[in-house]
């Protein structure tokens, strides 16, 4: 043992094996982890770039479900009596403005009527 070594931190009474303790550790959390991250990030990711559609997918699983099982397709036990009433009635005033403000007027109604009709 040299008298004046760097001592890295992990054994303080062998260069040597304060060393090769070092390279280990730093082999397993840069080599190791990096790889094993990597991986996950390869294989566990969500589906990103079209997880955009997922809530839609997933809206027409489950209508589908609930047609299958003669459901209605929205609960009424979703929204409470008194909220669902206020909501009608904003429904029908301040949607309209807001949809003439855009100026998507004719999609959303087309995109509504198709999907309650079809």
């Amino acid at each position: 043992m040299r008298r004046e070594w760097i001592w890295h931190g992990q054994v303080s009474y062998d260069e040597y094996k304060d060393w090769l303790k070092t390279h280990q550790m730093s082999f397993l959390l840069i080599t190791l982890l990096t790889t094993w991250v990597t991986c996950w990030i390869i294989f566990c990711r969500p589906d990103w770039p079209m997880g955009r559609e997922w809530a839609l997918r997933e809206a027409h699983l489950e209508i589908a479900r609930r047609e299958k099982a003669g459901l209605p397709l929205i609960s009424p036990d979703l929204v409470p009596r008194l909220i669902s009433v206020f909501l009608g009635i904003q429904k029908r005033t301040s949607y309209r403005k807001f949809a003439y403000r855009r100026g998507t007027t004719r999609l959303r109604s087309s995109y509504l009527r198709q999907q309650v009709v079809g």
